[in-house]
Formats: structure tokens, sequence, C-alpha cells
């Protein structure tokens, strides 16, 4: 799941007391929600570095929606990798790409994600 501000310019009416200039720049954010699902695969435990990690792609879709579009499909391919740390502690690193065209304002961006893993539980 996410939720984004998605900020941009468009042209509008000029505040007062301007003068008659042409349509001047008007700051507008739109508010983008989506719910996710997929598929990951990954590989076996890579030993070969002084810590374990593994690499992984997947496939994410679902529903997306804004203050000014309505719901959409899009989809989500990515690649990462997990490093995994002696204390269970996984860093996980991920790049993947948001298609999610439209009408009237395109919202297809890339993304970068850094996180950290704890383990819960006993092993």
């Amino acid at each position: 799941m996410s939720v984004y501000a998605n900020a941009w310019s468009s042209y509008g009416s000029c505040p007062a007391g301007r003068g008659s200039t042409p349509p001047c720049p008007v700051p507008e954010t739109n508010h983008v929600r989506s719910a996710l699902a997929g598929v990951q695969v990954r590989t076996r435990l890579i030993r070969s570095h002084p810590r374990p990690g593994r690499l992984f792609a997947q496939m994410l879709a679902g529903p997306q929606w804004s203050d000014i579009g309505p719901m959409r499909r899009v989809f989500q391919p990515g690649v990462g990798f997990d490093d995994c740390l002696r204390n269970g502690v996984a860093v996980h690193f991920e790049y993947d790409y948001r298609f999610a065209p439209d009408e009237k304002r395109d919202l297809s961006t890339m993304r970068f994600f850094l996180g950290i893993a704890l383990p819960l539980g006993s092993r």
C-alpha cells in the first residue's frame, strides 16, 4: 500500500493586483493512493560474500486512485537485493517502476526503496 502527494504547477488566473498578465503558475497537489499485490521470485541464499544475501524480481499490480483521476489498474515490476546480517536483520534494497498512465496526469514513476527487516520470534 502506498500514499503520496504528487505536486506540480499548472497555469491559472493570476492573483489580484498583478495586472492583466497572462495566466500565472499555480501550485497543485494530487494525493495518490494504491494497494498492490503480486509475486516475487528470489534466488537461494548467496554465500560468496562475507554476508549472505539474495536477489529477487517481483511483479505487482492493483488499483491506484487519486484526487484528479478515477481508479486505474497499475503495474509495477521491480528488482532488488536482500543483504542478510549476522543477527537476522536484513537490509532490503529495491528498484521498481510503476506504469500508471492517465489522460489528465501521467503518474508513471520509478522508485528506489531502502528498508530494514527485523526478525520476529525465535529461530
